[in-house]
């Protein structure tokens, strides 16, 4: 019984991290075309895709949890 508790509450806490988590992408022809853009919208769980290119944004520092 413990079993599957434990096992319906670890998919409980995926299945919410998925459907609560967004992936944002960065990059030249993208609605983001800065680093620190996508971080400041960015939430619990998200991602973020960097893609290939230079990205001239100085020390880029952050404070989210």
């Amino acid at each position: 019984m413990r079993k599957i508790f434990f096992t319906l509450i670890s998919f409980l806490s995926l299945l919410n991290t998925t459907l609560l988590s967004s992936k944002i992408e960065v990059g030249k022809n993208l609605s983001f075309k800065k680093i620190k853009d996508a971080i400041a919208i960015a939430n619990l769980h998200d991602t973020i895709v960097v893609n290939g290119g230079v990205y001239k944004e100085g020390n880029i520092t952050i404070t989210k949890n």
